[in-house]
């Protein structure tokens, strides 16, 4: 039974793999247009390439395996990418390698391997790949052994208890030997007598201190040693650091906005150096530690992506038409004909005789004969309601303006002119008229410009027309369209998900009108007998719906609200807080007092 049951498998995966290799291009060719229609770009890429491998021949194979060539190695990209976020570098790297292989020319996926492999030897702390590493000439290496900003890293961390009464210099050199940090003086330090106590203190806090009571500053030079010298402009200039740093925006698309970001910088920290590459949504910035660090600060809080707004506008428009018409009316054109009878007499001859003076004197009600057209009974009725709804989305940034067209162009005339045409003879013949037409725009036309606000509101200044083709008008051996417009222009405020109705573009008509014979068609109970009514009642109305979504926020972090301490008007300084405060058992105790010096 085992036996059969392995034979019966063996047979069934060799049919499968015939029915597969048996099928059709065209067959393979549908599958995958079916799986374009349902974005499922991989697979239809796949399909593709099996039916252009079959037939290579067939230009539409060709064409469709390579549309999809770039979808499918875009999806494999951005799997990668959210494999690498989620830390698993392996498979990033692999889907990666197969965009790579589907499409060479794409050279972020090129970028992407790189960038994953050196993230991977990163982790293991192993150099990369001989084809991967850069070309290590001087400059080069003197560029990748560049430091940056010097940070004055002490021996020891303990807090700092002094309390004593003695010159700037002594100070600066005592809290040095507590700290384990050697102190330099300029040449042109004059100590000063100065009382400090502190109390539990940081290094830092200790200097600045120090600095504050004796009217110095001190700069790192190594990362144990610091420089002190009178706090002056010139000698500020003389001695701070200087860093420069290139900043990349990633959400500025106007040089306007690379303008402000950088008048920013130049007006708050005051930084001098500021150079703009538009071209490359950069910013390069010189100056201090503290000004580049207060630098990259701003630039995160300025360089935000905009909101981005959905607006579902719904387009109802409701058409109600009722015509009725009752009566019995004369058949145009409406007219009845009266005659003289019996007033004829017929000579000798046998010829008629016309009729004289004397015949007058005879004539009564019974001379006249009157022949009355024929009648119409009309008995009509009719009612039509017609509903159109139309349903699109508006997608726009926080602040721009989008516009949504729904309709036709229709020719209108502009204007026309005469052009006279000379003859052989040197005489004029007939003009020839030339007309000029421009199209206008008839249907729907919506312009939306949202504003996100911080509470999830949002502003929406809205600007809808409705025209459409009222009738026609001939004017000048041409016929014009009469175009009908209704607009509405507001501005309202609404929460994310909320419904707002806009109405009042409502047209209610109603005609009546009666035709029939002059006196007779008056009477009020025949009426009906010598007349027709006509009784048409229409009703138009149109209903905006307008549904705002927010589908992206602008991401403020704690950071871009919080407030710092940058210095004094004229000195740009970032102070720092200490990464470990004293603990409960580096405090000084009863047993072990705070050292004093006088």
């Amino acid at each position: 039974m085992n036996q059969f049951s392995g034979r019966l498998a063996l047979v069934i995966c060799l049919l499968t793999a015939l029915v597969l290799q048996a099928e059709s291009p065209a067959s393979l060719y549908k599958k995958g247009k079916d799986a374009e229609a349902a974005q499922m770009y991989e697979a239809a890429y796949e399909l593709y390439k099996q039916a252009y491998d079959k037939d290579p021949k067939d230009l539409r194979f060709r064409v469709a395996f390579e549309r999809t060539r770039f979808y499918a190695a875009a999806a494999k990209v951005h799997r990668g990418q959210l494999f690498r976020d989620g830390g698993r570098l392996e498979d990033a790297l692999a889907q990666f390698e197969a965009a790579a292989a589907i499409d060479p020319s794409m050279d972020i996926a090129q970028q992407e391997i790189r960038l994953t492999r050196r993230m991977m030897e990163e982790l293991k702390q192993q150099p990369l790949p001989q084809d991967e590493v850069q070309s290590q000439g001087p400059l080069s290496s003197r560029l990748q052994g560049a430091l940056g900003p010097v940070e004055l890293q002490p021996i020891s961390d303990q807090p700092i208890t002094l309390k004593m009464t003695e010159d700037s210099r002594i100070l600066y050199e005592v809290i040095g030997k507590y700290a384990g940090i050697n102190v330099l003086f300029d040449p042109d330090f004059t100590a000063h007598r100065i009382h400090v106590e502190l109390n539990g203190v940081s290094l830092r806090d200790a200097l600045q201190i120090v600095a504050f009571e004796s009217k110095t500053f001190w700069r790192p030079v190594t990362s144990n040693t610091i420089f002190v010298a009178q706090d002056n402009p010139a000698k500020r200039r003389e001695l701070e650091q200087s860093v420069i740093k290139t900043f990349y925006l990633s959400n500025v698309s106007q040089p306007a906005e690379l303008n402000d970001i950088a008048a920013a910088l130049r007006s708050l920290l005051q930084i001098e150096r500021v150079q703009l590459m538009a071209s490359k949504n950069a910013i390069a910035v010189r100056g201090t530690p503290d000004q580049i660090a207060l630098a990259e600060k701003l630039i995160d809080d300025f360089d935000k992506a905009e909101p981005e707004v959905v607006v579902d506008v719904a387009i109802m428009q409701v058409n109600r038409d009722h015509t009725r018409n009752l009566g019995i009316a004369p058949a145009p054109p409406g007219t009845a004909t009266v005659a003289l009878q019996g007033l004829q007499s017929a000579t000798p001859g046998g010829a008629a005789a016309g009729m004289t003076l004397n015949t007058l004197k005879h004539i009564g009600s019974q001379s006249y004969a009157v022949t009355l057209p024929a009648a119409v009974v009309s008995f009509l009725f009719s009612d039509s309601d017609s509903r159109i709804i139309q349903s699109p989305q508006v997608r726009s940034v926080n602040g721009a303006k989008a516009t949504l067209k729904i309709g036709d162009r229709v020719p209108v005339v502009a204007g026309s002119f005469a052009n006279p045409l000379s003859g052989s003879g040197g005489g004029l013949l007939n003009p020839v008229v030339q007309t000029q037409f421009q199209y206008q725009e008839v249907g729907v036309k919506i312009e939306i410009t949202p504003t996100v606000h911080a509470n999830h509101e949002i502003n929406l200044k809205v600007a809808m027309e409705i025209s459409s083709i009222t009738g026609k008008t001939t004017i000048g051996g041409v016929e014009q369209p009469n175009i009908g417009q209704r607009t509405i222009e507001n501005e309202i405020r609404l929460q994310e998900g909320e419904i707002n109705i806009m109405g009042g573009i409502f047209e209610d008509r109603e005609i009546k009108s009666w035709s029939g014979l002059p006196g007779l068609g008056r009477i009020p109970l025949f009426r009906h007998l010598f007349a027709s009514e006509s009784t048409e009642h229409g009703v138009n109305e149109i209903v905006f719906v307008l549904i705002p979504h927010i589908v992206r926020r602008q991401e403020i972090t704690p950071l871009n609200t919080e407030s710092l301490s940058v210095g004094t008007k004229d000195t740009i300084e970032l102070r720092q807080s200490p990464t470990q405060g004293p603990t409960p058992a580096q405090q000084p105790t009863p047993s072990q007092p705070a050292q004093e010096h006088k």
